[in-house]
């Protein structure tokens, strides 16, 4: 495992230090792993905030040129209950 990991130096002010000290101790990990999970969870957070905002664009481009469409929700109720064409 520690083969796939590389090396970095991380200079935290003391008080967070001890806050994830804190967090390790309370779980039976190490330091390490807190910082690992807590990096991880940032960066898919920051990847979701960006897919969201790229959907947000797309559904305003579309609207732009599309203009606004009609509720589909009876046209796909229909079709559910095998009523197509109403």
């Amino acid at each position: 495992m520690a083969a796939d990991r590389e090396q970095y130096t991380l200079r935290l002010p003391s008080g967070l230090m001890a806050q994830a000290r804190e967090e390790a101790a309370a779980y039976g990990v190490t330091v390490n792993d807190v910082l690992v999970d807590i990096i991880t969870v940032e960066m898919r957070r920051r990847r979701a905030q960006g897919l969201l905002a790229e959907a947000r664009a797309l559904r305003e481009r579309i609207a732009a040129q599309c203009g606004i469409q009609p509720d589909s929700t009876p046209m796909v109720r229909a079709l559910r209950e095998g009523r197509a064409g109403e």
